[in-house]
């Protein structure tokens, strides 16, 4: 038993860091397909600016409240465990010198219930779920996007933009497909995306675990995971030859804003019932009550603002793109 305990835990200390190295990777293969991206056409210099601040921003803003999640759960883990706690968690100086302090990172990551903690602190309250749960929905916008669009712009390492959009706060990966969008050429585009049952099933599934997920107990981690798999599932979408010319329509399938604007309503509806939130003040104190419901909330934000950039900005409901590489 004590053996089984010891592996699970060590199991989810390498999950913890492949998940940061794996983040990084991903990083790398979607800038490096941005990179390869030419603009044919038109200019749009200007645009490619702005999402590449707006990339900038959301990266820098996950940074900054996802290390305030992991120092508090150090902090948490090292009172827990009687672990003394060293200055440099609110000192860095101390981690360098004569009085450098030492961080017991992977007993730290082979104990802790990061995981757990971060989903929990998702779900503790109304307010915070509120948050949480508009930004989890928009992600479910965004990927859809991300994965109908891609497809029939055939932009290449498609999957590492949804990779990212799966572990990372939405915006990031939002902003960076933009740029690959931006370094497309307008052109024909033969293909047409196949079954909406995969829309139906994905979607639906999503709320189901979007629902379900405030009262899950321990059973919140496997939930978080069938949502995310259910996520990446229009990226499994055949594409079929077309005759003619395809128009990438401005913004979603039909059938995504349905599902939003049902989820949407519920979320609503069910939260009124129970009367539990009383105020929008209340929501947006909720906001700063903790690092995982701040990361989710300024990143929801910043995928709202970014979102009407993109169409103001004329991009959204341009014509059917086709990739174009330095290296053709």
């Amino acid at each position: 038993m004590e053996q089984q305990a010891a592996y699970t835990s060590v199991a989810g200390a390498l999950v913890f860091w492949a998940y940061i190295v794996a983040a990084l990777i991903f990083t790398r293969v979607c800038i490096n397909t941005i990179r390869t991206a030419t603009v044919v056409k038109q200019n749009t210099s200007s645009s490619q600016t702005l999402f590449a601040i707006l990339a900038l921003i959301s990266f820098s803003m996950l940074s900054f409240y996802m290390v305030n999640v992991l120092i508090l759960s150090y902090q948490q883990w090292s009172y827990r465990y009687s672990v003394p706690l060293p200055f440099c968690i609110s000192d860095p100086g101390c981690l360098i010198g004569s009085h450098a302090a030492t961080l017991h990172l992977w007993q730290w990551s082979t104990t802790s219930t990061l995981f757990q903690d971060f989903g929990e602190a998702l779900v503790e309250t109304p307010g915070r779920w509120c948050w949480s749960n508009a930004a989890l929905a928009l992600t479910y916008i965004n990927v859809a996007f991300i994965c109908s669009k891609g497809r029939q712009a055939r932009i290449p390492n498609l999957w590492a933009f949804v990779a990212l959009a799966e572990i990372l706060p939405i915006s990031f990966a939002q902003n960076l497909f933009y740029l690959a969008l931006l370094g497309s050429t307008s052109n024909k585009n033969n293909t047409k995306l196949g079954s909406s049952w995969i829309w139906l099933l994905s979607g639906l599934g999503y709320i189901l675990c979007l629902l379900v997920a405030p009262n899950s107990g321990q059973s919140l981690i496997s939930i978080v995971l069938v949502a995310r798999l259910l996520l990446a599932l229009p990226l499994s979408m055949p594409v079929y030859p077309s005759n003619g010319d395809i128009t990438i329509t401005a913004g979603l399938p039909r059938l995504s804003f349905s599902i939003f604007g049902i989820l949407s309503l519920v979320t609503f509806v069910t939260l009124a019932w129970a009367s539990q939130i009383q105020s929008l003040t209340t929501i947006s104190k909720e906001l700063n009550s903790h690092p995982a419901v701040s990361a989710l909330g300024y990143d929801f934000i910043v995928s709202c603002m970014s979102w009407a950039l993109w169409f103001a900005a004329g991009t959204g409901d341009s014509a059917a793109v086709t990739y174009v590489s330095k290296h053709d």
